[in-house]
């Protein structure tokens, strides 16, 4: 196999130079990361006008008691919930103990990404509670269950990780 003669030669699948993230969100190029926002620029600029459209209109209605502001504040949580939903279903697809961690498994990494993802569903769960939303609720309760599942999951993982290792398999 030839090795690339310089680092900076060498450009990462999802990764690029300074002109990597030139459609970022609010201008802002991500030349730390290069991660490309092309993806979700068009269909996150088409969403905030309609949002900002939906606003106007709920403020300009007959009721005196509503807001943009309000409207606009009800329209990030939806988002953040379903930004939140969609990755935890594409987490829950794809899993965060495939087969395929074997070859870098780090028992310590996946159990702080698991108590993370605990404690985020944890905190949601107790959002929802706040806001009385019984969808949720029911929802977050069951995504913990799965949480704690996925913790001894990754015991036993571990398990069969140091076994290989003390068997040199």
């Amino acid at each position: 196999m030839k090795k690339v003669p310089l680092f900076e030669d060498f450009v990462p699948i999802g990764f690029g130079g300074d002109n990597a993230a030139s459609f970022s969100l609010g201008g802002v190029n991500n030349v730390e990361t290069g991660y490309n926002m092309d993806a979700i620029v068009g269909p996150v600029n088409q969403c905030c006008s309609h949002v900002a459209e939906q606003a106007n209109m709920y403020e300009t209605n007959d009721n005196p008691d509503h807001t943009a502001e309000a409207y606009i504040k009800e329209a990030k949580k939806h988002i953040n919930d379903k930004i939140d939903e969609a990755y935890e279903n594409y987490s829950a697809t794809n899993g965060y103990l495939t087969e395929a961690e074997d070859y870098e498994f780090n028992p310590s990494e996946a159990a702080e990404r698991l108590k993370k993802r605990e404690k985020e569903n944890i905190q949601r769960y107790r959002a929802a509670q706040d806001r009385g939303d019984n969808f949720a609720i029911e929802l977050y309760s069951l995504r913990v269950k799965l949480d704690k599942m996925d913790l001894e999951r990754l015991k036993v993982k571990t398990a069969i990780h140091d076994l290989k290792n003390k068997y040199d398999k």
